[in-house]
């Protein structure tokens, strides 16, 4: 077999393997053309099965630097399909070789169709930097996978609707090979996950803009109000994807954590939208799981007091989860980040391990706040009047018994009436 390597004005790379193979061609690009090069090399697929032993993967290393043909590209940052063809990068300090080396109880999971798109990684040299600690050459291990082989640690309530990204470190040391994860560092790990299926919640409602001179608890009715409870903790982001704004796209909104919106307070924060087809985001992170999300709208500035807004939006929370070494998946080591749609998850992590997203429907409780009141009535809590009540009749029953009580001692009881003491009685009171 042999390798097409090609490098086009671009800056984009394309490796095929020619002849009769398994393998897939992959592509990618190069970005920063700022920042200082890199040296990627490309080796041909060794025929046979991979070797594992110290001795076959420093031939396999010498097979590499033989073979590569050594590109200067102008770039730092580079963005990573996993591909069975290795790929080495280095500068003048630090090198890292890329393989795919599957354990064997995984092959079944990563067949993915010719066509199907591939998720994959960018990394810079910060993150090169404090990945490489002791030794020179550092082995990253990648591949994809469509399925979880890891199904049951999710539980009931949690489910993984991307592919899957397996990313290991291999060090060699003290003529050893040691594969081994990250748990934690400083620079995240760019990693952009393939989504398989995107689900969402359709929500419609409308809105009233009320009156300037209305009373503050009326102009807060007015504001329409969705409370999500994520029933998860970490990290997290809502989607809000508006579909339809009638009849002038023009409209008000904000998501907010923990706060719910009113009336001087969307006026005041929330964003004007003119799109019909608008999306707004909240990132958030949660340490308790019953804290709420609130979703504000209220009719744009084109409208009128008194006029109605008709809208409809699809909602969705998206997480990244990273499995850690417990065999429990995490959403506080991954953030959900800006270059995310509906087609691929953009996920910036902290740890090194199989990292997966979970795009989850708000089902409970995504339900409009109506009849807010600000002051409470006989008929909201009727507990502390029916307690007055009673102590007040209590307190008249007891005054009319007294009552009754004495004038009856009054005519029932003889009252001897003594007389005065003299001086010198022998048995005086």
């Amino acid at each position: 077999d042999s390798l097409v390597y090609s490098l086009d004005e671009k800056k984009y790379y394309n490796v095929e393997v020619l002849k009769d193979t398994d393998i897939y061609s992959r592509s990618g690009v190069m970005t920063d053309e700022k920042e200082t090069p890199w040296i990627l090399g490309e080796a041909a697929m060794v025929e046979g099965t991979a070797e594992c032993s110290l001795y076959g993967r420093m031939k396999n290393l010498t097979k590499l630097l033989t073979l590569s043909a050594l590109t200067y590209l102008q770039s730092l940052s580079v963005r990573m399909l996993p591909m069975e063809t290795p790929v080495y990068l280095t500068d003048n300090n630090y090198s890292i070789f890329v393989a795919m080396d599957l354990p064997e109880y995984l092959v079944d999971y990563n067949k993915l169709p010719p066509e199907s798109p591939m998720s994959y990684i960018t990394f810079d040299k910060a993150l090169a930097v404090e990945i490489k600690v002791e030794n020179r050459y550092i082995t990253l291990e990648i591949f994809v996978s469509d399925r979880n082989p890891y199904w049951w640690d999710l539980g009931e309530t949690m489910s993984i609707n991307t592919q899957l990204l397996f990313v290991r470190i291999v060090k060699v040391k003290n003529l050893k090979i040691h594969r081994t994860y990250i748990n934690t560092f400083s620079n995240p790990l760019n990693v952009y996950l393939n989504v398989k299926k995107w689900s969402s919640l359709d929500v419609s409602g409308q809105s009233v803009l009320p009156h300037i001179d209305s009373h503050p608890r009326d102009k807060d009715l007015c504001v329409t109000v969705y409370q999500i409870t994520p029933q998860f903790t970490g990290n997290g982001k809502l989607f809000v994807n508006f579909t339809e704004i009638l009849p002038i796209p023009s409209l008000r909104v904000i998501l907010s954590h923990e706060i719910r919106p009113d009336y001087e307070f969307m006026m005041e924060r929330a964003r004007v939208i003119t799109n019909p087809e608008a999306a707004v985001t909240l990132t958030y992170s949660l340490d308790d799981k019953n804290v709420l999300l609130y979703i504000g709208i209220l009719p744009g500035p084109q409208y009128s007091a008194g006029k109605t807004v008709k809208f409809s939006f699809k909602t969705s929370i998206v997480r990244c989860l990273v499995r850690s070494r417990h065999s429990v998946w995490i959403p506080s080591q991954c953030i959900v980040a800006y270059n995310t749609n509906p087609n691929v998850i953009h996920c910036q992590c902290f740890m090194i391990n199989i990292i997966g997203a979970e795009i989850s429907v708000p089902t409970l409780h995504l339900s409009e706040v109506k009849n807010v009141s600000f002051f409470r009535g006989r008929e909201d809590n009727v507990l502390p009047p029916l307690c007055a009540i009673i102590i007040l009749s209590l307190f008249a029953v007891m005054f009319f018994w007294a009552r009754n009580k004495e004038k009856y001692e009054h005519v029932r009881d003889n009252v001897i009436v003594l007389e005065d003491n003299f001086p010198g009685e022998e048995w005086a009171y």
